[in-house]
């Protein structure tokens, strides 16, 4: 990949996948609670389109344990709510 003009080499392919979607979550583990409510409805849309784009992959190219984290953190957002 050549991100900002800047040949990457990456060896990896979740991160080159990750990478060439632009599905960068802010971090696998949960942030904690947002700010206000319209950061905490952001936040869930955010992961509910992450959780969707994950699951439309091939099975092999799924990530189970960042399915798994997205919904954690969905559900405690939830209960936020």
């Amino acid at each position: 990949m050549v991100p900002r003009g800047y040949p990457n080499q990456i060896h990896s392919l979740d991160r080159f996948l990750d990478d060439a979607t632009g599905l960068h979550p802010r971090s696998i583990e949960s942030k904690d609670v947002p700010d206000g409510p319209d950061d905490l409805l952001a936040r869930i849309v955010e992961l509910e389109e992450l959780l969707a784009a994950d699951k439309a992959r091939k099975p092999k190219f799924r990530k189970p344990e960042r399915q798994a984290a997205w919904q954690a953190e969905l559900a405690r957002l939830n209960r936020l709510l």
